[in-house]
């Protein structure tokens, strides 16, 4: 805080220099630790890593909280919680944002019809797609076909 405050000649790369410091220090520590249990990871890390490795692989299909809490055995109320916590996106926020990626590579790699594209990435409803399409990205799908470069 000295530094920052101060503001004289290098005292960003000072206070870059001390972070990565602070950082190797940290590093090391974790490391020192080869028995236990990572100190900063949560432990339902792994389950959450689990879940999201399947959504990642079957985001086509429909997917709904309860019955993936239930196939995970987790409550659905913590499964909400312990997933904003740790991934940073709401359960349905980061399954939309999957399917919106999956959705831009086929508008880039295919000539599919945005009907098509929208049903294989999982939406029912061709225009709940555009609009959670726009959301995300600020731009309807056809919009975003269009600005491709060619």
């Amino acid at each position: 805080m000295h530094e920052c405050k101060g503001g004289r000649l290098g005292f960003e790369a000072f206070v870059r220099a001390s972070l990565t410091q602070l950082l190797v220090r940290i590093r090391r520590l974790a490391l020192d630790q080869p028995d236990s249990q990572h100190p900063f990871t949560h432990p339902m890390q792994e389950k959450i890593s689990e879940i999201v490795v399947y959504l990642n692989q079957h985001y086509a299909e429909e997917i709904k909280l309860r019955p993936i809490a239930q196939q995970f055995h987790i409550s659905p109320y913590y499964l909400c919680r312990i997933f904003k916590k740790l991934t940073g996106f709401h359960f349905s926020e980061y399954v939309q944002a999957v399917r919106v990626k999956e959705a831009q590579r086929m508008l880039r790699d295919s000539r599919d019809k945005v009907v098509h594209i929208a049903q294989s990435v999982g939406f029912e409803h061709v225009s709940h797609f555009n609009a959670t399409f726009k959301k995300v990205l600020g731009v309807t799908p056809l919009r975003y076909r269009k600005n491709l470069p060619r």
